[in-house]
């Protein structure tokens, strides 16, 4: 694949991605603002197919093709693209180990889990939110266990969140 077909093949993808996690933000902000009451299942159910095309459009085909040049002709990209071509390689790595169900499901979860809390607070009554966060935490442990084996599931999502972070380094700063 000639390089500049690659690079735009990628922006392409690159653009669709980053507009579901805006679309994600937007159904949050619905959810902690002006939602009517009983509707986070909905917007977990929606959160669950965005989530679905994130998995779809990062596995996609010709995606990883377009990934996999640009990688391979590394000297001749901008270091800028070069470095989110290599953030998106080991997206789709990680992305790739977990099945598709429990990635969307686990995004259900957590939407479904919101509405919850928001209904547990308002009543007092935080036991009607034990049981969706044993769900959230179950799933997220499943996915840690799929993406990084042999890591603490803890690690996997403190790396998620801060790069290369690991409890290890931080332990002595809590400590």
């Amino acid at each position: 694949m000639e390089v500049s077909k690659a690079a735009g093949t990628f922006y392409d993808i690159e653009r669709k991605l980053a507009a579901l996690p805006r679309a994600e933000a937007i159904l949050g902000y619905d959810g902690m603002t002006c939602a009517p009451r009983n509707s986070a299942r909905g917007r977990a159910r929606t959160l669950s197919y965005i989530a679905g095309e994130k998995y779809r459009l990062t596995l996609d085909e010709s995606y990883s093709e377009a990934i996999s040049c640009l990688l391979t002709r590394g000297a001749e990209l901008d270091p800028d693209l070069l470095r989110t071509a290599g953030l998106a390689f080991a997206e789709a790595s990680a992305l790739r180990s977990i099945p598709v169900s429990l990635y969307k499901e686990h995004k259900r979860l957590t939407g479904e889990t919101f509405g919850v809390w928001r209904e547990a607070k308002a009543r007092a009554d935080h036991a009607m939110l034990e049981p969706y966060l044993a769900a959230v935490f179950e799933s997220a442990k499943r996915i840690a266990c799929c993406a990084a084996p042999g890591s603490a599931p803890y690690d996997y999502w403190l790396s998620e969140n801060e790069e290369g972070m690991t409890q290890r380094q931080l332990d002595p700063f809590f400590d």
